[in-house]
């Protein structure tokens, strides 16, 4: 069986195209063969680039069976209203679907006024996925805005292409918007790829052109800063369907970030910051969230991770061989020796800790500061900058309720001891 060599990032204008670029007065458009954009200056297309039986040809030379062309996305094409994307839209889908062997296409959808049945539409011609600019998806509100196109290709286990988009007010050297802003854009989408992307889409298939702006080797600068993983991530955001899918996808329930926390850890709310993890943050009243809610919700995202092989007494060991690293980066907070049930006692979580100590939490356990998890339920260390505030009537009761819960399970001697001590 011989092999079909792809390649997946080529540009070619249809004739269509083209045409439809001639017609408009405002940017983007040709003026002959001079492509005049918002952001960069002009610039002098050669008509060669976009000869269909010369880009066969060379494809035929190169040994390469199967060439897929995506819109030109720099031209800012996407980002133009409907009534002005449309046109152009359906020029480039009409033209790159009727080009013919050897070549294939990338769907693409404006983005002023998404239009995920539109996508869809264009998939059924068989366009092999859909290509966005790296300006679309280089935060969480991108991904926001974006999903409704996303859910369409995970539907479909249809892959993402991730190209740069319009480079705006790019002066300099005619080389400057290719290596400056283009691989800004790539670098910030890399990044919230793995922030926001993966967690939310955790099968779907991803590639980034220009190598992602580098940002793949930035992994250990990403790790030395607190950086996470994808499972990481939904265990903060108590996110249960991605933590299915991971799971399902071969994602190990125990690995720690490089502060040493595990998934379960960052479920039952610690975090290597001082400003506590996004679990405890919608505890403490952020997002409308009441402690009996999020509680619940954590205790769900426990037991798949326990159920998955997350060890319940799994503690932080070895994390102050990264603190000359981390000191300079993260106002931190030293967790060496705990486990998650010190996480839920710190939170003052009393279902939480009821739920870890139901399924085997061990509670005598101390810390490297000779620490049970009660004298963290009694006086948690204060808040940092950001963290919520740990207060109110239904905040006092559940911490009260935990403090009780961990006394019951001590002898009466050790209880006293620590008591004596905390005063």
């Amino acid at each position: 069986m011989s092999t079909v060599h792809i390649d997946i990032h080529q540009h070619v204008w249809p004739d269509v195209l083209v045409e439809e670029l001639r017609r408009r007065s405002q940017p983007p458009r040709l003026e002959g063969w001079t492509l005049f954009t918002s952001g960069e200056p002009p610039f002098a297309v050669n008509p060669a680039d976009h000869d269909v039986g010369q880009r066969a040809a060379q494809a035929a030379r190169d040994g390469v069976g199967r060439v897929v062309i995506g819109l030109s996305s720099p031209l800012g094409i996407e980002y133009l209203v409907p009534e002005d994307a449309e046109p152009l839209l359906d020029a480039y889908h009409q033209g790159v679907t009727g080009l013919g062997a050897p070549f294939a296409g990338w769907a693409a959808a404006c983005l002023t006024v998404i239009d995920a049945p539109g996508l869809a539409k264009q998939l059924d011609r068989g366009l092999v996925g859909l290509q966005l600019p790296a300006t679309a998806v280089a935060d969480e509100p991108g991904y926001r805005w974006c999903s409704p196109l996303l859910d369409v290709l995970a539907e479909r286990d249809l892959p993402l292409f991730i190209h740069p988009g319009p480079a705006a007010g790019a002066a300099g050297p005619s080389w400057w918007a290719a290596l400056v802003p283009y691989v800004q854009q790539l670098h910030a989408a890399w990044f919230a790829f793995r922030a926001y992307g993966r967690a939310a889409y955790p099968r779907l298939r991803v590639c980034f052109t220009a190598l992602a702006g580098l940002g793949p080797l930035h992994g250990e600068r990403m790790a030395a800063r607190g950086g996470t993983g994808p499972l990481m991530i939904a265990a903060l955001t108590l996110d249960d369907a991605a933590i299915k899918a991971l799971i399902a996808h071969g994602a190990e329930a125990d690995v720690p970030n490089v502060f040493q926390i595990t998934p379960l850890m960052a479920a039952a709310g610690m975090s290597g910051s001082s400003r506590g993890g996004v679990g405890s943050a919608i505890a403490g009243g952020g997002g409308g969230h009441k402690q009996d809610d999020i509680q619940a919700r954590a205790i769900a995202t426990i037991d798949l991770l326990l159920q998955a092989g997350a060890n319940i007494n799994a503690r932080v060991t070895d994390s102050h061989g990264h603190t000359a690293k981390l000191v300079a980066y993260v106002q931190g907070r030293d967790h060496e020796g705990q486990s998650a049930l010190f996480a839920a006692a710190e939170a003052g979580w009393d279902k939480v800790v009821k739920h870890l100590l139901d399924r085997g939490a061990e509670p005598n356990v101390r810390d490297a500061a000779g620490k049970l998890a009660l004298d963290y339920a009694r006086n948690p260390p204060p808040a940092g900058p950001g963290a919520p505030a740990r207060a109110g009537p239904e905040a006092a009761a559940s911490r009260a309720a935990t403090v009780a819960l961990l006394e019951a399970q001590l002898p009466k001697s050790v209880v006293a001891t620590d008591t004596a001590l905390a005063k």
